[in-house]
């Protein structure tokens, strides 16, 4: 037992640093990248297409890659995205017209994507029931401590050394990332007994009905995060002229210190109301920080509303993942997280695209309101989905 412990705390360690370099690389570059591809000459709505397209990778890849984790293993999914990872930036480097991005997007996208439901799924086995709300609390911290810091290193390198440099900051942080998912543990979901698959069964039927519901949920969020993770850069830059480094600063504040600090009392909060109800009252909190983001007259303002907005919407995610894997079988955690992820992939391929049309027809301030409806569009899914838990 003793034995199994030591494996189980080397395992969690391993997963927090694989998380937090993996979301530090990532962090580098992506919300600062709607900046890059109109850097080199694309217009809002093409900026909007790019960002559209390398979602789609998104949309065709999460199932298979959800399917073969459960089946080959989530370690060797994990391993995989991160070399993928490895290779986008170079390319960026490389890049000399917006067009040129397309395919480096789609990859570095895809590398992000099929990361997530291996991840999901080795949290999920490696605790119960009982522990898995503050475990998934202990490694979004990872997440979101990598985010507050990458952002403003990526904006600081962009603004003094230019964009190849960050994209190189990118591959180093990934090989290091790699030597750290090296040393996780393999979860097949294996060895399983007889009573456990007919337990899985059992609750099959109920889980495929709730998990319907939910990718209703995450195409509308994947559509209301896509149109509001577009705009913010581009609204800054344009209205308040800003430079990079105090864009990361906001994208750092808002989804890296305050999720940091919301991680824990989330978990806790998810283990005494249940994940519907802190659900639902997240996601009332968050729609009035998105009507009101176009009100504001200062980048002040807008700081502390992101740092608002951020602080609900990390909240989500602990309630998203205990709500979820409180009713998927252990044999199929793989599959769930892929079909979620899908939907919110799908949700992202729509998103920059409403956003590009908005902005051009009726200009910057609409784009939040956009984002605020679909965010209001989360709500009536989660009305109906019911808590299930497994006896």
């Amino acid at each position: 037992m003793k034995i199994r412990e030591a494996i189980e705390d080397r395992n969690l360690r391993m997963l927090l640093l694989t998380n937090f370099s993996k979301n530090f690389s990532t962090s580098l570059i992506n919300p600062l990248l709607p900046l890059f591809i109109s850097s080199l000459g694309a217009n809002k709505l093409e900026v909007s297409l790019v960002l559209s397209a390398s979602s789609i990778a998104s949309v065709f890849l999460l199932v298979p890659s959800g399917l073969l984790a459960d089946r080959y293993g989530r370690k060797k999914m994990i391993i995989l995205s991160i070399i993928l990872s490895l290779i986008s930036p170079f390319f960026f480097a490389l890049s000399t017209e917006w067009k040129q991005t397309i395919p480096w997007a789609i990859l570095f996208s895809a590398s992000v994507t099929i990361y997530f439901p291996a991840k999901d799924s080795i949290i999920a086995d490696y605790t119960t029931e009982e522990n898995r709300p503050m475990f998934y609390g202990a490694i979004n911290m990872a997440l979101c401590a990598a985010s507050i810091v990458a952002p403003v290193i990526g904006g600081f390198l962009i603004d003094n050394y230019g964009w190849a440099c960050s994209f190189y900051s990118v591959i180093l942080t990934s090989a290091i990332c790699l030597i750290f998912a090296l040393g996780l543990t393999e979860t097949t979901g294996k060895g399983r007994s007889a009573k456990d698959e007919e337990k899985d069964t059992d609750i099959r039927g109920r889980y495929l009905r709730v998990l319907a519901v939910f990718v209703i949920y995450y195409i509308s969020l994947g559509i209301s995060l896509a149109i509001l993770f577009m705009a913010i850069p581009l609204y800054l830059e344009g209205r308040f002229h800003i430079n990079k480094t105090q864009i990361g600063l906001f994208f750092s504040a808002g989804m890296g210190v305050t999720p940091l600090l919301t991680q824990i009392p989330s978990g806790r909060i998810v283990k005494r109301f249940g994940g519907r109800r802190s659900l639902l009252f997240y996601l009332i909190m968050i729609i009035p920080t998105l009507i009101a983001w176009p009100v504001m007259q200062s980048s002040s303002a807008l700081f502390v509303l992101m740092i608002i907005f951020g602080g609900f919407y990390a909240m989500t995610w602990v309630a998203e993942a205990t709500l979820i894997m409180s009713i998927v079988p252990s044999s199929l955690r793989g599959f769930s997280s892929a079909v979620t992820y899908t939907a919110l992939s799908i949700g992202r391929t729509i998103g920059p695209i409403v956003a590009g049309l908005v902005w051009a027809q009726l200009g910057s301030e609409a784009v939040f309101y956009f984002s605020a409806l679909f965010f209001s569009l989360c709500i009536p899914p989660i009305f109906i989905v019911k808590q299930v838990v497994k006896q």
